[in-house]
């Protein structure tokens, strides 16, 4: 009797491994598939296979990881598609900030990102010349005695723009260096701030900092130089901050709300 149960848990156990053996297999196998879709751009195919993959092998981070990539990018190309660059942008942004997956899709992910920002900066112009136009031409009825006080007005300020370019010529090469300087500094105490409220030294990321006026939008990466591979566009991307020059209050990104909230 004790010999017939020794046989039947070693036949247990056998009939587990090689469960566990064709799960594996099946997971390598669908996992390989969907890497093959993204290398032929075929991202809805892609996610379609690490969805697969995640059913198979539940709580698996870098099947998860694929899958949210490839299911946000067509997402944002779906929006793109319908000039809504807003959602596209939004969209994209949950592909920059997805650790272990793929930096093919982050690289993806950042140019039509950028195509994205692109053309919503055009359509906002776009906007802003049509209410032009049309605030031209309700005022085509306007008396000639105004049309003249108004070119008067426009010769005075361009006179003036005159003057101060000159003025601009005539300024040493020490004063300029020094005002690019400050910027520079400004600009670089704003990097630091950031990447300590999230949690790293300056020298662990990479900043991509645009000045919008009144503060600075700074998208920080991880900086992975350690790697001879490592490539800024492909690392993926930690957190979207607004650092602003008059009073220092940082606000970072929210992916799920996509607004900015205050961290500091």
């Amino acid at each position: 009797m004790k010999k017939l149960l020794i046989l039947l848990l070693a036949a247990l156990v056998l009939a587990l491994a090689a469960c566990d053996n064709d799960i594996s297999n099946t997971y390598d196998q669908v996992m390989k598939e969907g890497r093959t879709a993204i290398h032929q751009g075929n991202y809805a195919k892609a996610a379609v296979f690490f969805e697969q993959a995640q059913k198979i092998k539940k709580g698996d981070s870098t099947a998860h990881a694929l899958y949210i990539q490839t299911r946000y990018l067509v997402l944002g190309k779906k929006e793109m598609k319908r000039d809504r660059f807003a959602n596209a942008i939004r969209d994209l942004n949950h592909v920059l900030m997805q650790k272990g997956g793929s930096g093919m899709l982050i690289k993806e992910a950042r140019k039509i990102k950028q195509q994205a920002e692109a053309e919503q900066t055009g359509q906002a112009a776009g906007f802003s010349e049509e209410g032009s136009q049309q605030s031209v031409a309700s005022s085509s009825g306007t008396a000639a005695s105004s049309a003249v006080s108004q070119t008067t007005s426009v010769t005075t300020i361009q006179a003036g723009t005159s003057t101060q370019s000159g003025s601009s010529e005539r300024a040493s090469d020490s004063s300029t260096q020094t005002a690019s300087s400050q910027v520079s500094s400004i600009q670089e105490k704003a990097e630091i701030a950031v990447a300590q409220v999230a949690g790293y030294t300056p020298n662990k990321v990479y900043f991509l900092t645009k000045d919008n006026g009144t503060y600075y939008s700074i998208e920080l990466r991880e900086n992975n130089s350690g790697n001879s591979a490592a490539d800024p566009e492909t690392a993926p991307s930690i957190g979207f901050f607004r650092y602003y020059k008059a009073t220092g209050k940082i606000m970072q990104l929210d992916l799920i709300s996509n607004k900015y909230q205050e961290v500091k």
